[in-house]
């Protein structure tokens, strides 16, 4: 199970440095919720995914950063894992999937 954060821009630059709630970022209550009932739901993995800022490598070091505490959740669940996606992680390549064309468009009859 994947889950795309939304902890966009640099930690300074969250709407005035006001509190999560009251921003653009998912609250990291919202997630370490998530991640606790995906693992009770029977998930093997829960994989934590944002392209932090360059200059950031450990998707962990952005969230401390931001004052979130990766800890919460990796305690919320079994296997969770932390993936900066400007960088490969821990595979050997990223896998690209095409969608049809067909796919990205929608016909509304009125």
């Amino acid at each position: 199970m994947a889950i795309k954060l939304n902890m966009t821009g640099l930690t300074n630059f969250k709407l005035n440095s006001m509190p999560n709630q009251m921003t653009h970022w998912v609250h990291p209550q919202v997630i370490g919720s998530l991640i606790s009932l995906l693992g009770n739901a029977g998930a093997q993995r829960v994989r934590l995914l944002e392209s932090a800022p360059i200059g950031t490598k450990p998707l962990e070091d952005f969230m401390l950063a931001a004052g979130w505490q990766p800890k919460d959740f990796t305690s919320a669940a079994k296997n969770v894992e932390f993936e900066n996606t400007n960088f490969l992680g821990g595979g050997k390549t990223y896998a690209r999937f095409m969608v049809p064309a067909a796919a990205l468009c929608t016909q509304v009859s009125t």
